[in-house]
């Protein structure tokens, strides 16, 4: 049976005051909210939750409070004629607010922001589960996190998600979309802007390529002319973001102090030089809390790492570097508290995404050296989840420079020395992100502590040749 169409609504022309709310009276007198979300019951790709019900999701929470601040209610789902597209379209285009979930991804409404954002002006909002993973291009957009810790929206968890999203949902009519606020004259630009932006564009491959030549650089010769790079760079910006990030792990993995300060130090110097809007960058604020806990300040990183988690909510990356400088802190002190501590972060960054072998690579050997009740059986449970996920970014062509360090770790959490051996000449022929030193120097430390459960007198004085061989190439 065809779904009855509403009656159309005849749009009142807005005249946005400073507050940019609608001055119409209606029932609705903030006008019309159109959401886009997923609808029915989809899978995470997280373990907590594995599934989210997206139709209680918005019977419970986002209707409710999108209606409680004056607009009607509208989902993408909802209603819709037999022309689906066109539909669509006009109501990302007439809406007074859309409002994106995007706490999974999701082709249709990642498009639909899109049209949104080149069709408005104003009155785009993006909000998400707090443990949501968004693709680069909108980590870039300022996104509200929500609290969902289950599959079925209770009526408590509703209510956390309402009072989280109600302020947001309130202010989101004066957010300027990125087309219109980052590309002047937007949509009638000027053809000498689209020269300059050729223009752009051969510059970022140029620098792209000296960026390139620079990290297969060895020794002297890469610090040299790295440090002109920064010296460049630092007079005249690249108009691109991705040349300062690029810039800046470059820095991190091969600044040598060659100036009297330590590589880390470098690298927090060449952050503070960077334009406000990449200081502001995730990425950023992840790799200065990494530089200041490497040069001993893990309690200032750790409170920076928690602002971090409460502003822009919580990602495997973040539990993982929370995790690793309460492993420093163990290190340092030897308190049970911080190994419980580290424990806690790379189980809960592991549980956001199976795939993040980042954390659930550490979890092993600190459960055996903790061996509190069950940990033994939790860390050979893990070391699977290790393998699995390893497994499928090599074959799937997602590993990082990390994947090697890894499974090297593995292998030592499994006391195989051949599979170590093979996996030393891996790291020994792989590329200079594999073999920044620190990286080195980081996995070389946690194959320490995999050595005192190794059995076999044979295999730890094996497998300890590997890591002393590991340990030069990191000189």
């Amino acid at each position: 049976m065809p779904r009855k169409k509403t009656q159309s609504r005849k749009r009142v022309s807005r005249k946005k005051a400073s507050s940019g709310r609608s001055s119409r009276r209606s029932p609705y007198p903030r006008g019309i909210c159109f959401m886009v979300m997923p609808y029915g019951e989809k899978s995470t790709g997280a373990k907590k939750p594995s599934k989210v019900h997206f139709d209680l999701l918005w019977d419970r929470a986002l209707r409710p409070v999108i209606e409680e601040l004056g607009y009607e209610a509208v989902r993408a789902d909802q209603d819709l004629g037999p022309v689906i597209i066109q539909d669509m379209l006009e109501r990302l285009v007439a809406a007074d607010l859309v409002i994106a979930d995007v706490t999974i991804p999701n082709a249709n409404v990642f498009y639909e922001i899109g049209v949104r954002h080149a069709a408005q002006q104003y009155g785009c909002l993006l909000v998400g589960a707090d443990w949501a993973k968004v693709p680069f291009d909108l980590e870039q957009i300022r996104r509200v996190p929500y609290p969902l810790g289950s599959q079925r929206v209770t009526a408590a968890g509703a209510k956390k998600i309402r009072e989280a999203l109600h302020g947001a949902i309130d202010k989101a009519d004066r957010s300027k979309s990125p087309v219109h606020k980052l590309v002047p004259g937007y949509p009638d630009i000027d053809p000498e802007r689209l020269g300059t932006f050729r223009d752009m564009v051969r510059e970022l491959h140029q620098t792209q390529d000296r960026l390139a030549d620079v990290r297969e650089m060895t020794g002297k010769q890469r610090a040299v002319n790295l440090a002109e790079l920064v010296a460049e760079y630092q007079k005249a910006p690249s108009r691109w973001p991705s040349v300062g990030l690029e810039l800046l792990q470059m820095v991190r993995d091969h600044a040598d102090g060659g100036d009297g300060k330590d590589g880390w130090q470098q690298t927090l110097d060449f952050i503070d030089e960077l334009s406000d809007d990449l200081r502001d960058h995730e990425f950023v604020l992840e790799q200065e809390q990494l530089a200041w806990s490497k040069l001993g300040k893990h309690r200032r990183a750790i409170q920076s790492l928690n602002r971090l988690v409460r502003e822009h909510g919580p990602t495997p990356e973040r539990d993982g570097l929370l995790g690793g400088r309460y492993k420093a802190l163990w290190r340092e002190s030897g308190t049970s508290r911080h190994l419980d501590q580290a424990i806690d972060h790379y189980r809960a960054g592991m549980q956001r995404d199976l795939n993040s072998y980042y954390c659930s690579s550490n979890l092993p050997r600190l459960l055996r050296f903790r061996d509190a009740e069950g940990d033994r059986e939790r860390a050979a449970s893990v070391a699977h989840v290790v393998a699995e996920a390893c497994e499928a970014a090599e074959s799937n062509g997602r590993g990082d420079e990390w994947l090697y360090p890894t499974l090297l770790g593995a292998a030592f959490d499994a006391g195989n020395v051949y599979r170590a051996q093979c996996l030393l000449d891996r790291i020994r022929a792989a590329d200079s992100k594999v073999r920044a030193k620190w990286k080195l120097s980081s996995t070389e430390e946690d194959l320490k502590t995999s050595l005192q459960f190794v059995r076999s007198t044979r295999d730890r004085k094996a497998l300890d040749a590997v890591r002393k061989e590991l340990r030069k190439l990191a000189t």
